[in-house]
């Protein structure tokens, strides 16, 4: 190469007459910027070549690392300057344009403002992290100086930036730009120009293409008062953050800290000015620079348009600018050219080459309409042929070419950053045969159960139905556990299904001694065989309970309807097995319920469980639905009333105490006695060692399982839990064993001995001991609404505040004086719900809502019930202040209790947040506002559902059975009329304002977001579009909410990836704090919304078919992404008739008919329903019971995570990858082969070749081996391997070489079947060499490669 370069250039065609240039250097020999030509010039390159080329490929020779602080500005400064300087004498006739010519003085305005930037990149221009304190006063007094010094009317660049903290002390600096205008006296405007990756987000966007976004890359904050901008600490703190290295001085500290500052305006309201529309005049949106912008020479450039457009100047001429710019750099690049002594190589010719085309294209933008409509273009015919006659001969000189056809055909500038390139010599590799046979025969389609979860009846007043509801939901969970294979997330929905069940189908049993016990279900008579079964169904339910629910990441709303519906199933139980069958009476039954016939053998009196850590831990649960709360008050109500009527020495079960027997002994001696068991170690019984009572009496086997379950899964530490995996039902089958020292031991979970016992330390308060340690976070975390665990410092009352140093600002979003004010709120409970949501209810406060933290607390204060009361009498405090707090206690919960007694001091700041919240809608979702504004739709939803609870509640005939939900009695919940109705009129507005301006809002940004290929921006958007009816009544359903509900679950479970672990990962049961709920949900709250809705929504399709088939129409239009809620009215497609498939437990699996049934056709075909099966799907199928859209059999899912988690495949289709849905084309065994919905693109993968290695390559390569004449053999191939295009191949020679041809075959041990079959983590290679590099472990020290379990060396694995 370097020989070449010395040869005497050929005579090239000629170019036109050079440009008169003196360079800046003296030396006539030397190129105009020094030693080497401009086109190996950094700011060359970054100019001309961003938007061709990608990477190192532009910067080629030089440094990429950006130097920190303002020097990063001093080369393109020095650059720009030398070029604005010889614009006015090379460019006149570009300049003596009309419109131009008035504008000349501007040029050499534009270079001394440069100049003077470039005294603030020089040492002692701004602070730098070795500035002392008296040389930052000085440099920030002089910095002031010259902003006070500014005309009106004038401009200013100031050098400025941020880092950002990359792990491990390493932090990247990010350079921008400030412009400071001085509009009036005391009136000045502020930008920042950004061309990095980092901050962007804060600036306005627009979509470009599916795959590209454009950005304002300038963001001006208007109207900005002398007295701010003269503000000596807020200069302190913006050059601070360019010269300190931390992780504070980030792009989020500059944006929405700082700059906000200077106009006193949220940032949202100053990006909103900013955009089309806006008042503040900006430039166009443009593409960021691919590359980052090393030069920084973009943001230069676009500080100088920026100039030009506050000057008064057009977009037209701003680009007219920019072209004259490069024009000269152009001009400056002819001069190096003539200068050259030697031929180009073939790297620096594409880059000229290059640099001609992007002249080209932008010189032929300036033509275009579109880039100003409103002006003709400002360059003349003239002008454009000097341009393109000067490219012709370059074209000519370069390539030797006769036309420049190349240099003007130039692609589009926005084209997407991937480039492919070819692998030199890549083709000797190929075999062009067919790949057909290799893929294996094709899988057999496993067989698929239809799942109906609508066989369990909405609600059960006798005992034949609940036997009934128990035994599909029971059935139901077993089918999901064994498809697991077919159906995703049936950890999830076996979950939702259970809580659902025992949460709004099965009542609660009223207390003992309640005034309306006659009314109570469990009053009714049973049989024992009922009773039993029952038992057995509960029993099963609970075992599918915890499996499931430990296979699933854990939040705290989640942890809280866990723990609750594992009560709710042991209250059900309770009730049950202490109930006289009428046929044949279980003396089990009768002695734990103490009514079995008196023997002066015994003082026979009921047994009884504990639930007072149940009914601490559950003040501090947080519980999102009104159903939970009224089902909590309802199971302590039962378990309290018994308790009083228990004696202590009577408490079974005792196991967070003591694994001992305890009272069981007694219990069980008394049916020993009874039956005339053996009565010797009677402790046995329990563990089944004997096997008498258990085996006579197996609803003691049930009960004590049930109760057990419910204490472990309750137990207050998450280490005791088992790791997150996916548990069957046999996993969670109990085995006890007893020894003398520990008691009973229970194991479960794969032999993992289950501990729940947390006894309170002697002499400790046991109530205290329990409050503490729930409230302060041993299971999921510490609760919101702890002022303790906020600050750091014990709080406990309203003065302990002022003793706090600091409090919490949490990031930054409040001031100490408004924290102080929040944690004062909180120290009172009884009064904290109107105080707190009146403190967040206000404009200046609003914002933070975005914040997780701050909504944990809001969160926490609403729907954290609190101190519960019991049914009796409070006892008012005769001393102030009182003794305790046990009167402010409430039956039914904080939140109730409010709306209740003071619905106003809800209602109110209630609509003030979503009013102001809809105020901030910017018109797209963004990362800022969106959060905020989510999060009112959640809360304000949320409290609906108990305004509706409590509207129901007070319409519901009380002489009816006992029920769940509002349709059952519970204390706390009686209301007046007049409140009622108050209620009614709220709620009413408040769902006016849902339905009328969220929902078209967050539809209007979930179309936006499909547009832009933003998968995981529209599935948050899909759930909270689904969210906004998650607790609409039967009566208020209509076409679109149906249509939301259903297509919401559709593209969820086709897009997003819920909190399951898939097949054998397991996952350590960390108390993170968003674990399961990305979408801003929990997830497992919205497949209880989906449960809740799913009978619902099958009743109302299945009322009126012709709805139905519109319905259907719909979805199938939004799923393939054809069309949208409503029906063109130019589509000429007729709606099809829709309806179940025919079959056992298929109802609710819609397909489309050619011809309707009539009533009595319908009516038959469900009759027959039971005996016959479904039939497979020829067409399309919309599954309500699963969620899930089938077009022409096959399933819309999501891309299997091995291709979209692949590098390749996101630089082709982005980061938002993962989100893709896909259908299958053909399924083979050695092959995966899906088609991407709504898009034109199949996707491949194959699974490893498991065929042996044929005999005839027997001999493994490796250089060390080869002797004699294979040792060119490795002179080849090493430096293959050196460089890893092979990978991790190995290859293997089929016997030896001769003079000529070495034949080899290759594996690639990466993808070897066997190391597919390893665990976790490969065992560690023990090896004291390098595998790679063979080197002896040193200074670079071991690294583990947990895949293949070699051990590299740090040099090899930096390569990796």
């Amino acid at each position: 190469m370097t020989s070449k370069q010395q040869q005497p250039a050929a005579a090239p065609p000629p170019l036109p007459p050079s440009p008169v240039l003196p360079p800046p250097n003296a030396s006539p020999k030397n190129f105009f910027f020094g030693d080497k030509p401009v086109w190996e010039d950094l700011t060359f390159r970054d100019f001309f070549l961003d938007q061709f080329l990608h990477g190192k490929e532009i910067i080629r020779n030089q440094s990429t690392v950006r130097q920190q602080g303002p020097s990063s500005f001093s080369h393109s400064l020095q650059v720009l300057g030398t070029v604005l300087g010889y614009v006015p004498s090379q460019c006149s006739e570009w300049l003596d344009l009309p419109g131009i010519r008035e504008q000349q003085h501007l040029v050499p305005y534009m270079q001394n403002l440069v100049q003077d930037m470039m005294a603030l990149t020089r040492p002692n221009g701004l602070p730098s992290k070795l500035s002392s304190d008296e040389q930052v006063v000085e440099i920030l007094t002089n910095l002031k100086t010259r902003i006070t010094m500014l005309p009106v009317g004038g401009f200013m660049l100031i050098p400025g930036g941020w880092f950002e903290n990359k792990g491990d002390e390493e932090y990247v600096p990010y350079p921008v730009l400030y412009l400071l205008e001085r509009k009036a006296e005391s009136l000045f405007s502020f930008a920042i120009i950004n061309t990095n990756t980092d901050g962007i987000g804060y600036h306005p966007i627009s979509a470009d293409t599916p795959y590209t976004m454009k950005y304002r890359r300038s963001l001006v904050f208007e109207d900005v008062s002398k007295e701010r901008l003269f503000d000596s600490s807020f200069w302190h703190l913006l050059t601070r953050a360019q010269a300190i290295p931390s992780s504070a001085h980030s792009a989020e500290y500059v944006y929405q800290t700082l700059l906000p500052y200077l106009s006193q305006r949220p940032l949202t309201a100053t990006i909103n000015d900013n955009t089309d529309g806006g008042s503040v005049r900006n430039l166009h949106y443009q593409i960021m620079p691919h590359n980052g912008d090393p030069s920084l020479i973009h943001a230069l450039v676009e500080a100088l348009q920026i100039m030009l457009i506050r000057r008064g100047l057009s977009a037209r001429h701003c680009h007219y600018f920019a072209l004259i710019l490069r024009w000269q750099m152009v001009l400056i690049m002819h001069k190096d050219l003539e200068t050259l002594s030697y031929n180009l190589n073939e790297a620096d010719r594409r880059v000229v080459r290059i640099a001609g085309q992007h002249l080209a294209a932008y010189t032929a933008e300036a033509t275009q309409p579109q880039l100003d409509p409103s002006q003709p273009p400002i360059i003349t015919v003239s002008l454009l042929n000097q341009v393109y006659t000067y490219l012709d001969a370059l074209a000519k000189r370069i390539h030797g070419m006769d036309t420049m056809s190349a240099a003007v055909d130039v692609p589009q500038l926005n084209v997407r950053p991937v480039e492919f390139k070819p692998m030199p010599m890549f083709d000797s590799f190929r075999r062009d045969e067919n790949v057909e046979p290799l893929a294996g025969p094709a899988e057999i389609p496993p067989i698929f159960r239809p799942v109906q979860f609508t066989l369990v009846a909405d609600s059960v007043d006798d005992f034949p139905s609940l036997a009934e509801a128990l035994h599909h939901a029971d059935n139901i969970c077993t089918l999901l556990s064994y498809q697991q294979s077919q159906i995703r997330y049936t950890s999830a929905l076996s979950v939702a299904l259970i809580q659902h069940v025992f949460t709004q189908v099965v009542p609660i049993p009223l207390s003992w001694g309640h005034p309306r016990i006659a009314q109570c279900m469990y009053q009714q008579p049973i049989r024992y065989e009922a009773q039993l079964e029952i038992l057995r169904c509960i029993h099963h339910l609970t075992t599918h309970f915890a499996a499931c629910s430990m296979s699933l990441m854990s939040n705290k709303a989640f942890d809280s309807a866990r723990i609750l519906t594992m009560a709710a199933m042991t209250c059900v139980a309770d009730a049950v097995i202490r109930m006289r069958a009428s046929d044949v009476p279980s003396m089990f039954s009768l002695h734990l319920n103490g009514t079995a016939p008196q023997t002066p053998r015994f003082f026979l009196q009921p047994y009884g469980i504990d639930m007072s850590v149940f009914r601490v831990q559950s003040e501090f649960l947080v519980f999102l639905s009104p159903d939970l709360v009224a089902t909590r008050t309802r199971i302590l109500d039962y378990f309290t009333v018994q308790r009083d009527q228990v004696k202590d020495d009577h408490i079974l079960f005792n196991f967070e105490v003591s694994m001992q027997p305890g009272s069981m002994s007694k219990l069980l001696e008394q049916v020993c006695w009874e039956i005339g068991f053996p009565s010797h170690a009677v402790h046995l019984y329990l563990t089944n060692d004997k096997t008498e009572i258990m085996y006579n009496y197996p609803e003691l086997e049930y009960y004590r399982d049930i109760v057990f379950l419910f204490k472990y899964l309750a137990t207050p530490t998450a280490e005791n839990l088992p790791e997150i995996k996916m548990w069957m039902q046999k996993d969670v089958r109990l085995s006890w064993t007893y020894n003398d020292k520990e008691g009973y031991i229970v194991s479960a979970f794969g032999g993992k001995q289950l501990k729940c016992s947390h006894p309170p330390p002697t002499g400790a308060d046991t109530r205290d001991f329990w409050s503490k340690l729930f409230r302060r976070g041993a299971r999921s975390g510490p609760s919101g609404a702890d002022p303790t665990a906020l600050a750091g410092e014990a709080i406990e009352v309203e003065e302990d505040v002022l003793h706090v140093t600091t409090l919490p600002t949490f990031n930054g979003k409040l001031s100490q004086s408004a924290s102080e004010l929040l944690i004062s709120y909180l120290t009172v409970p009884y009064l904290r719900i109107p105080l707190v949501l009146n403190f967040f209810a206000s404009p200046q406060h609003i914002n933070v809502l975005g914040t997780y933290e701050l909504q944990s607390v809001l969160d926490s204060v609403l729907f954290e019930p609190g101190q519960w009361h019991p049914p009796y009498d409070k006892k008012v405090p005769t001393t102030i202040p009182a003794e305790d707090r046990n009167f402010l206690a409430t039956s039914l919960g904080l939140l109730f209790n409010e709306l209740k007694m003071s619905p106003h001091a809800i209602m109110k700041p209630l609509s003030d947040l979503l009013e102001y919240a809809l105020e901030l809608d910017p018109g797209r979702f963004t990362e800022e506002t969106g959060a905020i504004i989510l999060y009112v739709i959640r809360l304000v939803v949320r409290i609906e559902a108990f305004m509706l609870f409590i509207i129901n509640h007070q319409l519901w005939d009380k002489t009816q059975i006992n029920s769940t939900r509002w349709r059952g009695f519970v204390r706390g919940l009686e209301s007046t009329d007049e409140q009622v109705q108050l209620m009614r009129d709220k709620r009413r507005e408040i769902r006016e304002i849902l339905n009328e301006q969220v929902f078209p809002m967050l539809e209007r940004w979930t179309d936006a977001a499909l547009k832009l290929d933003q998968l995981s921006t529209a599935c948050v958007l899909h759930a909270h579009m689904a969210y906004l009816y998650a607790h609409i009544p039967y009566e208020e359903m209509n076409r679109q909410n149906v249509i939301t509900l259903m297509t919401s679950q559709m593209f969820l479970n086709s897009h997003y990836t819920f909190n399951e672990p898939e097949g054998k990962s397991k996952m350590k049961r960390a108390a993170s704090k968003a674990q399961g709920q990305a979408l801003g949900i929990p997830d497992t709250e919205l497949f209880d919304l989906f449960q809740k809705q799913r009978g619902p929504m099958l009743k109302w399709l299945e009322a009126d078919t012709e709805e139905c088939s519109e319905v259907m129409e719909a979805i199938t239009r939004m799923i393939t992404l054809t069309g949208g809620r409503v029906k063109s009215p130019d589509s000429v497609l007729q709606n099809r008739f829709w309806r179940s498939i025919d079959g056992m437990h298929c109802r609710g699996r819609f397909m489309p008919h050619s011809d309707e049934r009539t009533l009595e056709e319908q009516a038959k075909a469900e009759a027959e329903r039971i005996f016959k099966r479904g039939v497979d799907v020829a067409d399309t199928e919309v599954n309500i019971q699963l969620g899930t859209f089938t077009l022409n059999t096959t399933p819309i899912e999501r891309l299997d995570e091995q291709v979209s988690n692949m590098q390749d495949f996101k630089d082709v289709f982005g980061e938002e990858s993962s989100q893709m849905a896909c259908a299958p084309v053909k399924m083979t065994t050695k092959r995966y082969w899906v088609r991407l919905v709504g898009m034109r693109y199949d996707v491949q993968l194959w699974r490893p070749d498991e065929r042996p290695i044929l005999s005839t390559f027997g001999k493994k390569y490796s250089p060390e081996s080869l002797h004699g004449s294979d040792r060119w053999v490795a002179v080849i191939l090493e430096p293959w391997r050196a460089s890893r295009v092979l990978g991790t191949t190995e290859l293997y020679f089929a016997g030896h070489s001769d003079a000529n041809v070495a034949r080899l075959v290759g594996i690639d041990s990466a993808i070897d079947p066997a190391a597919a079959e390893q665990k976790e983590e490969a065992p560690k290679d023990k090896s004291d060499h390098c595998f790679e590099c063979k080197s002896k472990f040193g200074i670079t020290g071991r690294h583990h490669c947990r895949r293949c379990g070699h051990s590299v060396c740090g040099n090899c694995s930096s390569k990796a």
